[in-house]
């Protein structure tokens, strides 16, 4: 090589290490990451549900004592019953123990049905024997739990040989929200259907926890059961983003429920169990809680032995709450969300089995803002 060709080569090298030093350098595991996106809202609400769900489990739990308790009376009693009763404790502990087994809901409804026929009548027996009055024992069950005499299905606290409560299911709603509010200046009505923001489910992570919402269609679906002992929230919700009017002073939000069906069952040999279905409307400023509804299509609960609960199907639902934007940051949009809730305790050995099924679809929200 020349020295001029030398030159011309050392020129070229010092050119491109100093074209490397002005790029950008890749990191050792690959190209820069972008700057981290904010969560959605699905996730932010997913986010908070432990924490707005830990007051109704506490309570569930403190109901799974009561019952405990109660029940290991009643079930002290029959043991020491005579013979004659003819109630063959480890055979029917036996049976319940292998419908727990079997996975799909109706062929385990049918199969619950099928034993509670078979075995009532020697409950019965074995119960007035031991000297116990289950319609007594209803009512004291109730004040346990706090149910009132009016809230009560009549075909639960008539049933001799079951010792079971539940509360009926709702009537329909009669549609409100289209009527503008009274004693204010002026007010605007909004309304939200589909498609919403988004849609999601959570506590489907156990076993027998199904749950789906769709976004476009509006429709919401709850199937959970728990045959372990424990408490279990499974949930189905849909989000809607909700920006404020310039100037409201107070807003009031209302969601319609069209083709809601639902069943809340709670059974159990010589167990205790809750079953509750419940529906949520709840308007939330980032992860805040702003206004919020909270209603029970349906409890049944079951102490020693009992079977069954309430159900509905065809409810048209209205839900509603409202808050003053003075409580709200302003500059961003609300969050409303409806959300479907089976909410289940089990106890005593695992002998007993909670399940919820609901499903519904959310027509629209409706916003009315008062200035």
């Amino acid at each position: 090589m020349t020295q001029a060709e030398k030159i011309r080569a050392t020129a070229i090298c010092g050119a491109l290490l100093a074209l490397s030093l002005t790029l950008p350098q890749a990191s050792a595991s690959g190209p820069q990451s972008q700057d981290k996106q904010p969560p959605d809202d699905a996730t932010v609400y997913q986010s908070i549900l432990p924490e707005l769900g830990a007051p109704h489990r506490e309570q569930l739990q403190l109901d799974l004592k009561k019952l405990k308790t109660f029940s290991e009376e009643l079930k002290l009693r029959l043991d020491q019953a005579p013979k004659s009763a003819n109630f063959d404790r480890k055979l029917i502990e036996k049976e319940f123990a292998a419908i727990k087994s079997e996975t799909d809901f109706d062929k385990r409804r049918q199969l619950m049905e099928e034993f509670r026929a078979r075995y009532e009548q020697q409950f019965a027996l074995q119960a007035s024997a031991a000297g116990i009055d289950l319609t007594a024992e209803r009512q004291r069950m109730s004040s346990l739990l706090g149910f009132s005499a009016n809230s009560l299905s009549p075909g639960f606290a008539a049933n001799p040989g079951n010792l079971q409560i539940a509360s009926p299911p709702p009537s329909e709603s009669i549609r409100v929200e289209d009527r503008p509010p009274v004693r204010v200046e002026s007010s605007m009505i909004d309304r939200f259907a589909v498609p919403y923001t988004s849609a999601g489910t959570a506590g489907t992570d156990i076993l027998l926890a199904h749950a789906s919402a769709g976004s476009n269609s509006g429709s919401l679906e709850v199937n959970t059961a728990l045959v372990s002992v424990g408490v279990a929230q499974t949930r189905a919700f849909l989000i809607q983003r909700l920006p404020l009017r310039a100037g409201t002073r107070r807003a009031r939000v209302t969601v319609e429920l069209n083709d809601v069906a639902f069943s809340a069952h709670a059974d159990a040999v010589l167990g205790e169990v809750s079953a509750e279905a419940v529906v949520n409307l709840r308007v939330l400023d980032g992860s805040r809680v702003v206004a919020s509804t909270r209603r029970s299509l349906g409890r049944a609960a079951t102490a020693l032995y009992g079977f069954g609960g309430p159900s509905g199907r065809g409810l048209s639902l209205a839900l509603a709450c409202a808050f003053d934007t003075s409580a709200v940051a302003s500059g961003h949009d609300l969050m409303m969300v409806i959300e479907f809730e089976g909410l289940i305790g089990v106890n005593g050995l695992s002998l007993g089995i909670g399940s919820v099924r609901m499903s519904g679809r959310a027509r629209q929200f409706t916003v009315t803002s008062e200035f």
